[in-house]
């Protein structure tokens, strides 16, 4: 018995696994993202497997992985149209909330690169 991604091989029988361009669609972009070890890949494959499942717990609030992605992708579309490009530095002042978590992947969707408090400590008049 021997078995594949693209169908399954038994007794010299063949059964595709859909037929649903959708769900190959789907299947096709879980296998990419699988491939990719960044933490932006990580959350994109997240949403598409567990969606409705609990990502982000704060006090009273909760967002879905489908949610914490949309928000994600809200924030880097703001920073790339606000004028963000590859490889520029962020720095993001905040106390550790969602918004602080969303920007750990929004800058690095966005081409950007989120620098640590030590790296930014004391040369506040170095970042724009």
């Amino acid at each position: 018995m021997r078995r594949n991604r693209r169908n399954c091989v038994a007794s010299g029988h063949r059964t595709h696994a859909s037929h649903d361009p959708v769900q190959q669609g789907v299947s096709h972009e879980r296998e990419r993202l699988s491939n990719r070890a960044d933490p932006v890949s990580f959350l994109q494959r997240s949403a598409l497997v567990f969606p409705d499942k609990t990502a982000v717990v704060h006090g009273d609030r909760q967002y879905t992985y489908r949610e914490f992605v949309e928000r994600v992708n809200r924030l880097a579309s703001g920073l790339r149209a606000s004028g963000l490009e590859k490889h520029d530095r962020v720095a993001f002042l905040c106390p550790k909330t969602p918004a602080l978590l969303e920007a750990h992947f929004a800058v690095p969707a966005a081409s950007g690169v989120l620098l640590r408090e030590r790296e930014w400590k004391g040369r506040e008049k170095r970042i724009n």
